[in-house]
């Protein structure tokens, strides 16, 4: 499960990481007072303390379910990234190719800018997460624009990749696969 409330030090750390799974709620049928129960926005880090169990957390299938949903290769490969590596879509949307390291036995993407300032190294082989791999990998592979530069973003802006593609557009393209479902 997800320990949102202890996890971020900050309200700004709960609302990004609870804002997304928020989003899969409300367009997968959850009416908005059943969201704000499950997943209520702190008023102040005063507040997260004052949380005893940790909140309920958006089942892995559901989520999986919403992914694929995604009709634009570009986002579904984003969000599976995000739902393998657990990483913001602030940290994600930061990331150039070459933050995702290859080598004979494993791949890893390297963070080197998040919330909390510490760089950190994600493996992509968790254990029941291989459909996500599998999405991700073969649009970093085989569709992403800039194959041959390190130095692109891994997630470009369509209209122009010398930018990171924007988080709303993200957002949109989440909002829009889940109302789908």
């Amino acid at each position: 499960s997800m320990y949102l409330y202890s996890m971020y030090k900050t309200r700004d750390g709960i609302v990004s990481a609870i804002h997304p799974l928020r989003l899969v709620l409300k367009y997968t049928g959850y009416d908005k007072e059943t969201i704000k129960e499950l997943f209520p926005y702190p008023s102040s880090v005063k507040a997260k303390l004052e949380h005893e169990k940790p909140p309920p957390y958006v089942p892995g299938h559901v989520l999986n379910k919403v992914i694929l949903a995604i009709s634009d290769d570009m986002y579904r490969a984003f969000f599976a990234l995000m739902r393998i590596t657990g990483a913001r879509i602030e940290e994600v949307v930061l990331l150039k190719r070459r933050n995702v390291i290859e080598e004979e036995d494993a791949i890893y993407v390297k963070f080197d800018i998040t919330k909390n300032g510490l760089s950190r190294e994600i493996p992509l082989n968790w254990p029941g997460f291989e459909q996500n791999v599998n999405i991700f990998l073969s649009w970093y592979k085989h569709q992403h624009p800039f194959k041959n530069n390190p130095d692109a973003w891994l997630f470009p802006r369509r209209t122009n990749p010398d930018q990171p593609v924007p988080r709303n557009y993200a957002y949109l393209a989440l909002k829009r696969a889940a109302s789908k479902l």
